[in-house]
C-alpha cells in the first residue's frame, strides 16, 4: 500500500499481482466510518459524553438509558437509575414497562443483599412507571422478613402488610 504525494490516491497491491488506485478522501472516509458506527456510538451504554460525540453530536437512545439505568439500579443508586430510566421512556414509552419490571428484578437483589432502603425505593418506583407491575406477596414477605430478622422491621412493616394483604389466605405470610 502506498499513497501518492498530494496524498489524494492510495495505490494497494494484492496476491494475484494486480494494483488498485483508490480515490483518498479523508473526509468522505470520516463520514463513511461515522455512518457505520452510528448504531454503536447511539446505542453504548458505557460510552461517556466525549467518546459518544467522536462523530459529532450523537444522542444516546432509549436502550442506552435504559441500560445506563439497570446499571445504576444494580449499584443500588435508585434515584440516579430512575433519572435513566426516565429518559429512556422519553424517547421510547415502551421503557416505561421494561423499566418497572426491571426496578422490581433488581428490588428484590437488594434484598437478598440487605438494602433494604434501596429495596424499598426500587419497589416503589416500579409502581410509579407501571402502576400494575406484578410486585407478588412473595416478594413483599421476602422484604418483610429480611428486614424484620436484620432490625429494619420499622422500616419493612408496610411491605409485611401488602403481602398479608396480597395473599391472605397464604400460612407462610405473617405479621
Amino acid at each position: 500500500m502506498a499513497f501518492s504525494r498530494d496524498g489524494e490516491l492510495i495505490a494497494s497491491a494484492s496476491a494475484d499481482n494486480t494494483v488498485k488506485l483508490w480515490n483518498f478522501n479523508r473526509d468522505e472516509l470520516l463520514a463513511h466510518a461515522c455512518s457505520w458506527m452510528s448504531d454503536y456510538l447511539k446505542n453504548n451504554p458505557n460510552l461517556n459524553e466525549e467518546k459518544r460525540n467522536i462523530c459529532g453530536e450523537v444522542e444516546p437512545s432509549a436502550t442506552a438509558w435504559f441500560l445506563q439505568g439497570e446499571h445504576q439500579a444494580a449499584q443500588g443508586n435508585i434515584e440516579k437509575a430512575v433519572s435513566k430510566f426516565q429518559q429512556a421512556v422519553k424517547l421510547d414509552p415502551k421503557f416505561s414497562l421494561d423499566s418497572a419490571a426491571s426496578l422490581v428484578r433488581i428490588g428484590k437483589s437488594l434484598v437478598g443483599s440487605k438494602q433494604f432502603e434501596e429495596a424499598i425505593a426500587a419497589f416503589n418506583q416500579a409502581q410509579k412507571f407501571d402502576n400494575n407491575v406484578k410486585i407478588t406477596a412473595s416478594d413483599w414477605n421476602k422484604l418483610c422478613w429480611e428486614g424484620g430478622v436484620n432490625k429494619q422491621a420499622k422500616k419493612v412493616m408496610f411491605a409485611c402488610n401488602k403481602a398479608v394483604e396480597l395473599a391472605p389466605d397464604n400460612g407462610w405470610i405473617y405479621i
